[in-house]
């Protein structure tokens, strides 16, 4: 998508699954936070129940972390809307078992300094592992590993605010999940 991809988070302890903004390459993804120079990386440590932010240097690719981390319920998968607005987050709950408090949650970010603050959320099915977003920033999807289904939601691309508006059954297991991209 071209709202960002991996970043290598090896030295980082704790890190779970990592989603970079804007940082451009040749061909490739050239969308940025903060207008040009600002470049955010964020990492979930879902045993710790916290999201990192990281500067990242547009010459060198090196990250620096900055101020204190987002506190969210066990997060799994993150992903930057295409307006580089949202960071929407994926939840467990409890860990084993997400009986209770499996969420999707939306975090506007800060467009100077990267920082995150919650925007909404809207309960998902058990065990959102993967999410996906169509390219308005309009709906957005989970793959629900233990319920076997697809939860949709829409997001308020003027607010962050979500709602669930249904879930369609999607096999035994279902652990990924992504939108052509015509949507």
């Amino acid at each position: 998508s071209g709202a960002g991809g991996a970043v290598d988070a090896g030295s980082v302890e704790g890190a779970g699954s990592a989603v970079d903004v804007g940082v451009g390459v040749a061909g490739g993804c050239n969308s940025t936070v903060g207008g040009g120079e600002a470049r955010f990386a964020y990492v979930a440590a879902a045993g710790a129940n916290e999201i990192f932010t990281f500067t990242v240097a547009a010459n060198t690719g090196a990250l620096a972390a900055t101020g204190s981390p987002a506190l969210t319920s066990d997060p799994r998968h993150l992903l930057v809307d295409p307006s580089n607005k949202y960071l929407l987050v994926a939840g467990f709950g409890t860990i084993s078992t997400c009986s209770t408090g499996c969420m999707l949650v939306s975090y506007a970010i800060d467009q100077t300094s990267g920082a995150l603050t919650q925007a909404g959320s809207a309960a998902a099915g058990t065990n959102p592992i993967s999410l996906t977003i169509n390219s308005s920033s309009t709906r957005v999807y989970t793959a629900n590993t233990n319920s076997n289904n697809v939860s949709i939601f829409t997001l308020d691309p003027a607010t962050g605010a979500l709602a669930a508006s249904g879930t369609v059954a999607a096999g035994q297991f279902p652990e990924w999940i992504t939108l052509s991209p015509d949507g």
